[in-house]
This record gives structure tokens, sequence and C-alpha cells, in this order.
């Protein structure tokens, strides 16, 4: 596929529709893969997050690391780095707790970053961006932008995912 900067939106009428999508982008999810989790308080970012972990093999429950700024996941088929950076203040702080070690060449795991629209050098770097608009207590609209070849690879998969 050669669609880079593909852009879809998807609509969710229900919480179950929603973590049908995360699966379905956890099972094509490659190492060093980077996805962006956008959208306002209570969205659903985390629990996309946890499908797509759910997807990925990863057989714990999945929380916001939204505290601890990282969790990380090695149960799955590949390890996944779980990142919250709303606490973070300033772009420098992202180099302290090694954000971009985790998206070294050869990295073998998939980071998943929540609120990640805060700063540009993150979006910049993603694979795919998953914007969240809550529509009522149960609909989103789920927008997917693709950045990258893997972003397109997941965008693919997840089109026939929600309707």
């Amino acid at each position: 596929m050669n669609n880079l900067h593909t852009e879809t939106i998807l609509k969710s009428q229900g919480l179950e529709a929603t973590r049908t999508l995360g699966e379905i982008l956890g099972r094509q999810v490659a190492p060093s893969t980077l996805i962006v989790l956008s959208g306002e308080l209570g969205a659903g970012k985390t629990e996309l997050a946890a499908a797509i972990g759910k997807g990925m093999g990863i057989e714990c429950a999945m929380t916001s690391p939204t505290f601890s700024i990282l969790k990380c996941y090695e149960s799955g088929r590949i390890p996944l780095s779980h990142l919250d950076v709303y606490r973070l203040e300033d772009v420098t702080q992202l180099v302290d707790i090694g954000f971009w070690d985790l998206l070294s060449p050869g990295e073998p795991s998939a980071v998943l970053v929540e609120w990640g629209e805060k700063f540009s050098e993150i979006v910049g770097s993603a694979d795919l961006v998953v914007v969240i608009t809550a529509k009522d207590s149960d609909a989103r609209d789920i927008k997917l932008r693709s950045h990258s070849e893997k972003g397109d690879e997941l965008l693919a998969a997840a089109l026939p995912s929600v309707g």
C-alpha cells in the first residue's frame, strides 16, 4: 500500500465496536510502531489502548499510565510501551523519560502514547494518529490518520472493523 497520510473517520456505535477496532489494530502492530491516541478526557483513549494490547496478546488488565507516565507490558507477541504524556509540560521531558529510546531502530516494542498531540514532535514521528471524539454516551467518531507505510497497513486493517 502506498497511501501515506491517508485519513478516514470510522463511526463507533458503542464500546464493543471500539474494542473490536483496537483488537484489530493490535493484531497488526509491528515492532517500533508508534500510535498516538488523542481525544478529550473520557473519550476512550485508554479503552482503545487496552483493546490494542489485547489484540497484541497482552492478557493483564491495562490501565492508564497517567501518574506513572510509562507502563511496559512484556506478555504479548511483542513488548508494548504505553505512555500518557498529559502531565508533561515540555518536550525536553520526553528525553528524561527515555521516549526517543523507545523509538530507536531495532527496538522490539510498539509504543502507544495518550495525549501525544501536546507535542508536535510525537505526532510527527507517529505511524498512526487516532483521534476519538465522543458523540454521546456510546457513539464515537474515530479519525485515523496514517503517517507512514506501517500506518497505512494499520489503517487498511481497521477500515472494515467499525461501521
